[in-house]
């Protein structure tokens, strides 16, 4: 399988072609800063799997039949998460979820505003 790295992951080639995968950029391609048609022409024309943060590029993807991976922020902070629980388990501590921030100038109970700490 031969893919395709869209600009915001191309600094993902090295990791991919140690692990043993053909690997080519839209840089590589000529395609830097192109309309994303063409982006996924290309790799239809090539038969590449695109991989992409875009949720656009992978709608066109799969109208035009191309194979797509959409890889976004949600799935890299599941990733992240899971390291740092692995990390917290192997050190026997428990890491509490995480508390919600609160928008800026929050007001408390009594309606006065919290101060900076």
């Amino acid at each position: 399988m031969r893919i395709l790295l869209d600009e915001m992951y191309s600094g993902l080639k090295p990791f991919l072609r140690l692990l043993g995968w053909e690997v080519r950029t839209v840089e590589e391609e000529g395609l830097r800063g192109a309309e994303d048609e063409r982006v996924v022409e290309q790799a239809a024309r090539k038969g590449l799997v695109l991989v992409t943060q875009e949720q656009r590029v992978y709608e066109l993807a799969r109208l035009r039949g191309v194979p797509c991976v959409l890889v976004g922020f949600g799935d890299i902070a599941r990733i992240v998460d899971e390291k740092l629980r692995e990390m917290a388990s192997a050190e026997s501590r428990v890491i509490p979820p995480p508390r919600p921030l609160e928008p800026r100038g929050w007001r408390g109970r009594r309606g006065r505003r919290r101060s900076r700490s």
